[in-house]
C-alpha cells in the first residue's frame, strides 16, 4: 500500500487518506507513490500518518491513539526493516476500532473520474491534432501544393 491510499476505521464516521510526510525511499511503480510500512501508525507529530475520522462512536471527536505497529502486514517484504503493508493490513485503536484501507469516498471517486475524463478528452484532442496537422504533409513532407 501506499502514501494517499483512503483507510478508515469501523468506529469513525469518514474516510480519510493515510499521509507519509518522509518517504522511505520506494516508490510503487504503479502509482509513484511512496510504500508504506508497518511503522507508519502515527496520528500526532511532525511524522503524521493517520489523519483521524472526524466523529468516533466511542469518545465523540476521533483522535486515534495508535501506539501498535499494523498488522497483518508482508512480513517477507521489508521497507526500511519493517514490514511492507497490504490490503488487508489492520490497525488497531486503543478506543476500540479497526482501521483498514478503503476505497475513496464517492465524492473522491467522483473528482477522479472527471478528472481522468478530462486527461483522456485533451489526449484524443492532442492525437487528432497531431493526425490532422500530418494529414497536409504530402509525400515530399512539403505540404500539397495549390497547382
Amino acid at each position: 500500500m501506499t502514501a494517499y491510499h483512503f483507510t478508515k476505521c469501523d468506529k469513525g464516521s469518514r474516510e480519510e487518506y493515510i499521509n507519509l510526510p518522509v518517504d522511505h525511499g520506494v516508490i510503487s511503480m504503479t502509482t509513484g507513490y511512496p510504500l508504506l510500512n508497518a511503522n507508519d501508525h502515527k496520528y500526532e507529530g511532525e511524522n503524521k500518518n493517520i489523519r483521524g475520522y472526524c466523529s468516533c462512536k466511542v469518545i465523540g471527536q476521533c483522535r486515534p491513539l495508535t501506539p501498535k505497529v499494523w498488522e497483518s502486514t508482508a512480513k517477507q517484504h521489508l521497507i526500511e526493516g519493517a514490514p511492507a503493508l497490504t490490503e488487508n493490513s489492520k490497525l488497531k485503536c486503543m478506543y476500540g476500532g479497526t482501521i483498514s484501507f478503503c476505497d475513496p469516498p464517492a465524492d473522491v471517486q467522483k473528482k477522479m473520474q472527471e478528472q481522468e475524463d478530462a486527461e483522456k478528452k485533451a489526449q484524443e484532442l492532442q492525437e487528432a491534432q497531431e493526425n490532422s496537422n500530418s494529414s497536409y504533409m504530402g509525400e515530399d513532407g512539403m505540404g500539397d501544393s495549390m497547382d
